[in-house]
């Protein structure tokens, strides 16, 4: 099963405060194989690097609800409820 990784490295140089979040898609990895291997980046000052995660992450999907359109907020009828009578 392949997952999708949110994964931070860090700049090991001295005095390099240089932090990098990417993303790795369908990755046929566990979380504890995805700490465990080196992956190449790129810090700004220093050029290419090659380091294990400093952290990382499974990502995840949000996907919003569908909204019924029987339960529109612009006067559509509600069966819920009953008709006020005076």
């Amino acid at each position: 099963m392949t997952h999708s990784y949110r994964i931070r490295f860090h700049c090991l140089q001295s005095n390099c405060d240089f932090y990098q979040w990417t993303i790795k898609e369908k990755e046929p990895l566990s979380l504890a194989e995805v700490y465990g291997k080196e992956w190449d980046f790129v810090c700004p000052d220093h050029g290419p690097q090659r380091e294990k995660p400093f952290q990382a992450e499974v990502k995840r999907v949000f996907v919003a609800p569908k909204r019924d359109a029987r339960d529109s907020r612009r006067g559509a009828a509600r069966p819920d409820l009953e008709p006020v009578t005076r």
